[in-house]
């Protein structure tokens, strides 16, 4: 149980930041990040379990993001539950879908993308 929330989980926090591809990106990255953005972060749901969720951004403030659970790649309907809404710090992101991005936001983080 996340002890500050009382949920079933925490997030946990990554080794790398990457794109979809796995291609490593610049973690400058997250200050471009904005609602309407998906990104992907490590949950842990059952010791000593885990799952890779995507959400969209839905609020960022102060390093804290908010975004809703979807269902994308989900096997188990663990928690968080799809469509509930999360919080995380932005340097607790591990994959940002690069593709996924809405148009203006590819722009600006593909600069930061390694090896591209």
């Amino acid at each position: 149980t996340n002890p500050n929330t009382n949920m079933p989980y925490h997030i946990l926090q990554p080794d790398n930041l990457s794109d979809w591809y796995g291609v490593p990106y610049n973690k400058l990255v997250l200050g471009e990040l904005q609602e309407g953005c998906i990104a992907r972060v490590l949950v842990s749901v059952q010791d000593p379990g885990w799952e890779k969720v995507y959400v969209t951004i839905t609020k960022i403030k102060d390093g804290t993001a908010w975004g809703t659970v979807m269902d994308t790649y989900r096997l188990e309907d663990n928690e968080p539950k799809n469509g509930s809404t999360i919080s995380f710090r932005l340097t607790s992101i591990l994959e940002i879908p690069f593709e996924w991005q809405p148009k203006s936001v590819q722009k600006n983080i593909e600069k930061f993308l390694r090896e591209k």
